[in-house]
């Protein structure tokens, strides 16, 4: 069983990683198929494609699954009172949402959960949901407090229940939430930031203390205009304070870690684990022997930097026809990649 899975007090928690010091590996899917911001729907979730993405989990040695629960700027699973604050959580989504964690109970795979994707805001057109969620990021006109009484009770409740703790590796607030930064959705930058992960990680300790949680970074490096997930790393961003542990996205042509032993540093100083939540190629190349090479070194690299565990991006993206997505993918037109299996054989001589 992973520390995750444990229930100590918070002093006490110990870092991310396996009993023995495992280095973790695993996968994101993200959602399954094209349901995306609607995938654990009545009607919509698939049990058996859910269930066929844990086994690959499981048979590539994946210890952990991300997927993610409301992503976009329209996640149909959260209800809306008539005044734009949330109301309550479908009852649809968490019969499946419950149902996948028994699943992955079963097959020993921890489901790690992220709840929000700020940078879809930059495709928001709408004026009256742009400004509720500039509310519900900022912390203001009661929106988070809506989200705190109706939609985290019952999440928690399935995510933090004593049957399927085993099955939650950790929560993600928010991914890449330094693109939501980026762009303005938080007041005063990252003091902003850090004071959401800060409100949110509390109300979700007062139910669950098991939980451990993050938001993740990683939004890609544009001169000029954004940092390197890395460097907002190291300033450290998010403040050790607000997480559990840090989730770094990376995705480059060589594998390569930046700042390798300044993260080093950084881990063995504040005592806090860094996982390489994403990871992947930068190339628009499908090509399997780039993904591969990449796969291999970011591997050996995020465990030589003190990582404590990597998760590739993406585990199956099976839509036919030009799918400019599927080089990013360890399963693409109907077969395993090669990348596939170098996750397979790092797993099994963990």
């Amino acid at each position: 069983m992973l520390a995750l899975a444990v229930q100590p007090a918070l002093a006490d928690r110990r870092p991310l990683e396996g009993e023995r010091g495992e280095f973790l590996t695993g996968f994101n899917q993200g959602w399954f198929k094209e349901d995306f911001s609607s995938q654990w729907l009545d009607g919509v979730y698939d049990q058996v494609e859910a269930r066929r993405i844990l086994d690959l989990t499981r048979d590539a040695g994946g210890r952990v699954l991300r997927v993610w629960l409301f992503e976009g700027t329209q996640p149909r699973a959260l209800l809306r009172a008539e005044d734009g604050r949330f109301s309550g959580v479908d009852a649809g989504f968490l019969r499946n949402l419950e149902s996948f964690l028994r699943d992955a109970r079963d097959r020993g795979i921890q489901v790690y959960p992220t709840f929000f994707s700020p940078g879809m805001m930059r495709h928001e057109k709408h004026p009256e949901s742009r400004r509720r969620w500039l509310e519900f990021y900022r912390l203001q006109g009661g929106m988070a407090e809506s989200f705190r009484d109706h939609v985290l009770p019952p999440v928690l409740r399935l995510l933090g229940s004593d049957e399927l703790r085993s099955a939650v590796f950790a929560l993600d607030l928010a991914n890449e939430i330094d693109d939501g930064e980026n762009q303005g959705l938080f007041e005063n930058g990252w003091h902003g930031v850090n004071r959401w992960i800060c409100r949110l990680r509390s109300w979700i300790q007062e139910r669950a203390p098991s939980i451990q949680v993050t938001a993740s970074i990683g939004w890609p490096w544009v001169p000029f205009y954004s940092r390197a997930a890395a460097d907002v790393l190291l300033d450290p961003n998010p403040h050790p304070s607000c997480v559990d542990f840090f989730d770094l996205h990376l995705y480059n042509n060589s594998g390569r870690i930046p700042n390798c032993e300044r993260i080093r540093k950084l881990i063995r100083r504040g005592k806090k684990p860094v996982l390489l939540g994403e990871f992947g190629q930068f190339s628009k190349r499908y090509d399997d022997r780039l993904q591969a090479k990449v796969t291999e070194a970011f591997l050996e690299n995020a465990r030589s930097c003190g990582l404590s565990g990597a998760l590739a991006w993406r585990l199956s993206d099976i839509r036919p026809g030009h799918n400019p997505e599927a080089r990013y993918s360890y399963e693409a037109f109907g077969r395993t990649r090669p990348a596939y299996e170098v996750m397979r054989r790092y797993s099994s001589g963990n």
